[in-house]
């Protein structure tokens, strides 16, 4: 197996699967839940520190555990008794749980509304025309990733790239809307909402900050002798939790309370107008649209080398088909197309609302929490 990938690549698998679309479409749900700009922005900083404490457990599991897999390595060498239940148990969670449907639903979601200006809600949207779309791009990700693993490689590098260079641009483009009239300002000490429920908001940032384990996945290939996974993880958490709590912050600075909280939309529908003007909002969703398709990029490589890893425990049906390389392209075909299955099911099966996107993060949340 090439070990091949070094301290960027990396960063770029992790940044790529952090940055999707939950810090789009959850700053929101947090301030709503929270009901207070201030407590939303120190929970998103603390959400790092968790990413952070994470990673340096995750560091020290990959290099002592050096292989592709992740958690289906370290719960059974951690776990040994009885034998093979833990391996059984991630499998069983790994292949059934979504992890790719959410932004695959996303990037419809997104780029339909771009397509259409007239639609402002994505609740207007055709359900069948958003699982067609979401599948489609599922479909071309899966494809990318079977033909050529460097152009997969590639496209995650400059993904990531991208992703930093929109971020920073949001930050900035936050600071100066927040000197325009009815900025956010006017009610940044208000605490509009009673009740709140700062639990249920650390979920949704936590789903956020989900990724930091991405480059675990495929241990096997990265470089041991230039420490790749320690350094490049660091690089990632560092990167990604500075650019969510500034670009929280100028979320909140550039719109009032009513105008993000709740909303999983409310960067496209009221931001980015403040932000970039009335031409602008179309432009958003595209972005919008292409993070998430960076997500998917750095996402389906790594669950199909876990995948491909859970065939060869030979625990699963047809496993000998799931586990082999395809022969002229030396990708993981079988384990691709295991993973394109049952993302398509959960596409199929999971209502296009913003409380089947939100059922789709607890699920898949709650049980990242009992892995770890």
């Amino acid at each position: 197996q090439r070990r091949d990938l070094g301290v960027i690549d990396v960063a770029a698998l992790i940044i790529n699967k952090q940055i999707g679309t939950g810090i789009f479409t959850t700053p929101g749900l947090v301030l709503s839940l929270t009901g207070s700009k201030t407590t939303s922005i120190i929970m998103w900083f603390c959400g790092g520190i968790w990413a952070f404490l994470c990673v340096i457990i995750y560091v020290e599991f990959g290099s002592t555990f050096p292989f592709n897999g992740g958690e289906l390595i370290y719960l059974d060498e951690v776990l040994r008794q009885p034998e093979l239940l833990a391996t059984v148990l991630f499998s069983a969670f790994f292949i059934f749980v979504p992890n790719t449907d959410g932004n695959s639903l996303q990037f419809a979601k997104h780029i339909l509304l771009a397509s259409n200006p007239t639609v402002t809600e994505t609740t207007e949207l055709d359900k069948r025309l958003i699982s067609y779309v979401a599948i489609s791009i599922l479909t071309v990700v899966s494809f990318i990733h079977y033909f050529s693993r460097n152009s997969g490689l590639l496209l995650n590098l400059l993904f990531a790239i991208y992703k930093v260079v929109l971020v920073i641009v949001l930050i900035i483009c936050g600071c100066v809307a927040s000197k325009k009239p009815e900025n956010g300002w006017s009610d940044w000490g208000q605490h509009p909402i009673g009740s709140k429920n700062v639990l249920a908001a650390m979920i949704y940032i936590i789903y956020s900050y989900q990724g930091w384990e991405n480059a675990n996945y495929v241990g096997g290939e990265l470089k041991i002798e230039s420490r790749a996974l320690k350094w490049g993880a660091f690089l990632a958490v560092g990167i990604t939790t500075v650019l969510y709590t500034l670009v929280v912050m100028a979320f909140s600075l550039a719109c009032s309370f009513e105008d993000l909280a709740g909303q999983d939309l409310g960067v496209v529908s009221n931001f980015a107008p403040k932000a970039f003007g009335r031409q602008g909002v179309e432009g958003i969703k595209v972005c919008i649209a292409l993070s998430a398709f960076g997500n998917l990029i750095a996402v389906v490589y790594t669950s199909s080398k876990v995948k491909q890893q859970i065939a060869r425990q030979c625990i699963i049906p047809f496993y000998n088909f799931f586990a082999r390389d395809d022969k002229q392209f030396l990708t993981p075909g079988g384990a691709l197309i295991l993973h394109w299955v049952m993302a398509v099911v959960w596409i199929l099966s999971t209502p296009n609302t913003s409380n089947g996107y939100g059922f789709v993060i607890g699920l898949f949340i709650y049980g990242q929490l009992v892995v770890g």
